[in-house]
């Protein structure tokens, strides 16, 4: 997303402010930037399946990627599990399960290639976490990231492009962490819901083989332990986007401040705040409350060079909680199409006072072009195809159609310089 494009009613204004909150985290850590090649073992040569194999287009430059990548796999025997599974992932296919990668990528052994392919998924115990680093590693240096970045966190329904996600089980459920900047966004943690009917019965836990330390934690508190976790790693205390699949929990917004990292999360229109000491009163009152200067219309250009607009306000406000004192004075942002009839969204912010419309636009605005980007993970890379039972499957699987993106990413950053 051009950041630097966005405009008031038509006149172009200046890039988005570089906030002090984020300038002093705007560098990547050395751990982030560059791998840990002394606390991994050393890759294996990789080389391209042989001739008459279902060739990737655009792929000339894989196998060095992936030879970078591998380590984080531990044993030798799974580098050519990762190369054959991520070339079926880069292939043009409808479908991506593995018994249609295996057949497109040779089909004169497509069995053995699927028993090889499934025990590389479904029963390798290698580390996602670790596997995920390297690919951030990779595709981190090419992002411009000068102006700082964000943590966009999601909850999604891993199915099959064109499956309606309301109709997955709660099991099909999953919270992600994407590292955003300017070019786009790179998922860097995935955790799989564990629903509490499945967490209280062993047989069930037995049947999908769910890790015995898995536990049941709800959506926010996965988001809020996958953060502290990329934090303690060493990661930046970059701003926080969620919409309202997580936001509006008040507790995420309590945990995210215990963490020290400031947010801009969406919010029920029901919640009550105060606006200048006044009684506190919804957050649909104050935004129908504001007068007509308070609203702005900006424009600006996704990645892809499409164009948006929208009808922004921002106030200050404090929230109101039940028997608590009020919380310290915070942004909420309302988008308000000029021809709907109540408001679109409600977002609550922690950005400095000194910041801009444009800097809290430009937070939501990541936040949804990273929805699009998993989105495009579905559709052309398999995010949702898993079909398998196996707990660890379900999550590699997910961590492996994140490395063929990462992939796709780095090409398309590559060729812009």
């Amino acid at each position: 997303m051009a950041i630097c494009q966005l405009h008031y009613s038509g006149q172009r204004l200046p890039g988005r402010h570089a906030l002090a909150a984020r300038q002093a985290a705007a560098s990547v850590p050395h751990a982030w930037s560059q791998p840990a090649a002394a606390s991994l073992p050393a890759a294996a040569p990789l080389r391209m399946p042989p001739a008459g194999t279902r060739p990737v287009p655009g792929d000339e430059g894989l196998p060095a990627y992936i030879e970078h990548i591998a380590p984080a796999l531990g044993h030798v025997d799974r580098h050519a599990g990762l190369l054959a599974y991520c070339r079926g992932l880069l292939l043009p296919l409808p479908r991506k399960t593995m018994d249609v990668l295996a057949q497109a990528l040779d089909p004169q052994r497509a069995g053995a290639l699927h028993q090889s392919l499934h025990h590389f998924v479904s029963k390798s115990g290698w580390s996602d976490a670790a596997v995920l680093r390297r690919v951030a590693q990779w595709v981190l240096p090419r992002m411009d990231m000068r102006a700082g970045g964000y943590w966009v966190l999601q909850q999604t329904a891993l199915v099959p492009e064109g499956q309606n996600p309301a109709a997955a089980g709660p099991q099909r459920r999953a919270v992600s962490v994407s590292l955003a900047g300017a070019d786009g966004s790179l998922p860097v943690s995935w955790q799989r819901y564990l629903p509490h009917a499945w967490a209280t019965d062993a047989q069930q836990r037995r049947k999908a083989a769910v890790p015995a330390g898995q536990a049941f934690a709800t959506p926010v508190r996965m988001a809020l332990n996958q953060l502290a976790a990329l934090r303690a790693e060493g990661a930046p205390a970059w701003c926080v986007v969620a919409d309202a699949g997580l936001g509006t929990e008040p507790t995420l917004r309590d945990g995210l401040a215990a963490l020290g990292l400031p947010y801009v999360v969406e919010s029920d229109a029901g919640v009550r705040a105060s606006v200048d000491g006044a009684a506190p009163a919804p957050l649909r009152d104050i935004a129908r409350a504001l007068a007509p200067r308070a609203w702005r219309t900006l424009c600006w250009q996704d990645g892809d060079g499409t164009e948006y607009s929208g009808r922004f306000a921002a106030v200050r406000v404090r929230m109101a909680r039940s028997r608590r004192a009020p919380e310290a004075a915070q942004w909420l942002l309302v988008e308000w199409p000029a021809r709907q009839s109540a408001p679109l969204r409600y977002m609550l912010s922690t950005l400095p006072e000194h910041a801009s419309l444009v800097d809290l636009v430009a937070a939501i605005n990541t936040g949804r072009r990273a929805a699009r980007d998993l989105q495009a993970m579905r559709r052309d890379f398999g995010l949702g195809d898993y079909e398998g039972r196996s707990w660890r499957g379900f999550v590699h699987h997910a961590t492996l159609a994140t490395v063929a993106y990462g992939w796709r990413m780095a090409q398309r950053l590559q060729q812009r310089c």
